[in-house]
């Protein structure tokens, strides 16, 4: 391993810490983060967000005693979004019997930039809760439209927030969040690319490229994101800029092309790239305490560490083995 292999390796593991908010962990959180191009594609059924109404502790939920349950709704962001709020369970004629925003209620639960207030549930005693679905739609060619706006470059989040109040007390709270990335060139569009063969699972890989534009001027680190062929953009011949391609993906060792030559002036040019799996790291744990709990814990955190290192796409798996001393 290389000196500059060996830096690309600690950027990746110092992203851990830079990056990763504490609270993004929490199981009330849901984050998707993808291409624009490919977000397109998906199947909006992937963006749904279940959310019962009341909490999990005495006395806080539709017909117990006290005061009754309110939610609060915030939606910001500027990708072409439209997320829609319904209720499964709910009695009557459902979202007509809640208190809110006629738009919201004409609409067909379809929610806006800003603050919603919804009141108004019923007591369900003897009955399941109801269940609020929300649901995140798009626009293919509001997508395209706005990829060709921002020159395909930097990215765009959209979020919603519920929370829930028994009276002046919040019980409980949702957070969905999608960010879209624009700085993805879909491959069909004419561009030199990085052809990513083996990623596992299709991931939304990194490319970091080195080398000469189109302009002429030499690039360090340019990112490029995709999960198969990666549209880098014009790359000329080398000239006396340095020449490298870095690739990060989920699930795959971190991949280094030193000393690239295949770039020529005219587009078209495929730097092929075949990923490999994750590279394994024996790692040996001293306990020095021998009851279940403390191992149950080290392995937790070795389990937690392979899933940051992971996620961050670093490229490496410890495997652990645990010895009682």
């Amino acid at each position: 391993m290389n000196a500059r292999t060996i830096a690309y390796f600690l950027l990746s593991v110092g992203f851990i810490v830079s990056s990763h908010d504490l609270s993004a962990q929490r199981p009330k959180d849901f984050i998707w983060r993808y291409c624009w191009f490919e977000y397109a594609k998906l199947d909006p059924e992937v963006f749904k967000i279940r959310v019962p109404v009341g909490c999990e502790v005495i006395d806080c939920c539709p017909g117990c005693p006290g005061p009754p349950i309110d939610w609060r709704i915030k939606v910001q962001g500027e990708a072409p979004i439209r997320p829609t709020l319904n209720f499964e369970n709910m009695p009557g004629n459902g979202l007509q019997n809640l208190d809110m925003d006629a738009d919201m209620k004409q609409s067909g639960g379809t929610l806006k930039n800003g603050t919603t207030t919804i009141r108004g549930f019923k007591p369900v005693k003897g009955q399941r809760p109801p269940v609020g679905v929300l649901q995140f739609l798009s626009d293919t060619n509001t997508l395209a439209r706005m990829a060709e706006q921002k020159k395909y470059t930097g990215e765009s989040s959209f979020e919603v927030e519920i929370e829930q109040d028994n009276g002046s007390t919040p019980v409980s709270r949702y957070i969905g969040v999608i960010i879209i990335r624009w700085d993805c060139l879909p491959p069909s569009l004419p561009s030199d690319k990085v052809d990513l063969d083996a990623n596992t699972f299709g991931d939304d890989a990194v490319v970091l490229v080195d080398g000469r534009n189109g302009s002429g001027n030499c690039i360090d680190d340019a990112m490029f994101r995709g999960s198969n062929l990666v549209n880098v953009g014009s790359l000329l011949t080398i000239g006396s800029c340095r020449s490298e391609v870095s690739v990060f993906s989920d699930d795959n060792a971190m991949e280094l092309f030193p000393n690239v030559n295949i770039w020529t002036d005219p587009l078209g040019d495929v730097l092929p790239s075949t990923l490999h799996p994750l590279l394994h790291v024996p790692v040996r744990v001293w306990l020095r305490m021998g009851d279940a709990a403390t191992l149950a814990r080290a392995q937790a955190d070795i389990a937690n560490a392979n899933l940051l290192f992971n996620t961050n796409q670093a490229g490496v798996q410890f495997d652990a083995t645990f010895t009682n001393v």
